[in-house]
């Protein structure tokens, strides 16, 4: 059976806990002999989407290499379209690895073999939903950061607190610099 290993998410902002979760996806995907690939909301806004879809991109690949798998192409605006995208490629089997605060994927199941054509999703016949930090991944070698999240990030922008914004997010310190003011800047409009 074709399978994937997928992720979906805004990464405003990309944090620690971001990398961790695309570093357990490739270890998954390893382990599983399948493919694996990340797909970036397009969702731009200047309340909790601040960052735009081209610079979250290049934050994301500068900090994690050429290990992960990013989709680049703004189209795919929902985790919907991703699975949608992924029944077309010819994959049966979807597992999706998200953060425990997506719990919406497991909704998607509904769309194998939807009687309406037009919502059922080409060729897949498996959809597995995974919360990372499960005991499943006691075999892991890095965990998931405790209390590491975008929103707690974007906060930390809010009110000038560097360095707890610069304890949450991924990067060396010019990056989180720049990511920082870009924070910052994207939130005032």
């Amino acid at each position: 059976m074709k399978t994937i290993v997928m992720t979906f998410g805004r990464f405003q902002t990309p944090t620690e806990a971001h990398l961790d979760l695309f570093m357990c996806m490739n270890w998954y995907a390893f382990v599983n002999r399948c493919d694996w690939l990340v797909f970036v909301s397009p969702k731009t806004d200047n309340k909790k989407n601040p960052l735009t879809f081209n610079y979250r991109l290049t934050y994301l690949e500068k900090c994690v290499g050429s290990s992960i798998y990013f989709y680049q192409l703004n189209d795919i605006k929902n985790p919907y379209d991703a699975l949608f995208y992924l029944g077309k490629l010819g994959y049966e089997k979807v597992i999706i690895l998200t953060g425990s605060d997506e719990k919406s994927f497991d909704n998607f199941k509904k769309y194998i073999n939807h009687p309406d054509p037009e919502k059922c999703f080409p060729n897949i016949k498996e959809i597995e939903y995974i919360i990372f930090g499960e005991e499943r991944f006691s075999d892991f070698p890095s965990s998931p950061r405790a209390r590491v999240s975008s929103t707690r990030a974007r906060d930390a922008a809010k009110v000038g607190n560097f360095e707890l914004f610069s304890s949450l997010v991924a990067g060396s310190f010019d990056q989180k610099l720049e990511l920082y003011s870009r924070v910052i800047e994207g939130m005032k409009g």
